[in-house]
């Protein structure tokens, strides 16, 4: 019998799973990471719909690019991706981030 998933990491599962829908990626390809306030849990259906959302909706600035979207008070994008080449072929790494103010 397996061990019981904590809550944590299946809502961090389900945070990855809802970014790889909305961004059209592969299953299991997103990995997500939260510095929100330690032992609060975080907000699944709110972060998901607005991952759903940003993904349909754009604003004609940042239209074409996914950090762009969820920016709010940020002054600036942050994101970042590098190119890795492995035995097994090349593997991209890619993130962002959204401010918290």
């Amino acid at each position: 019998m397996r061990a019981p998933v904590p809550a944590g990491l299946e809502a961090a599962r389900a945070m990855a799973r809802a970014a790889e829908e909305a961004a059209g990626l592969p299953p299991h390809t997103a990995l997500v990471l939260s510095t929100g306030v330690i032992g609060v849990p975080l907000p699944v259906d709110k972060v998901s719909g607005g991952l759903r959302e940003a993904a349909r909706s754009s604003r004609p600035r940042e239209a074409s690019t996914p950090h762009g979207r969820i920016m709010t008070t940020d002054t600036r994008p942050k994101h970042v991706a590098v190119r890795l080449e492995t035995p097994g072929g090349p593997i991209i790494i890619g993130g962002m981030a959204k401010g918290a103010g």
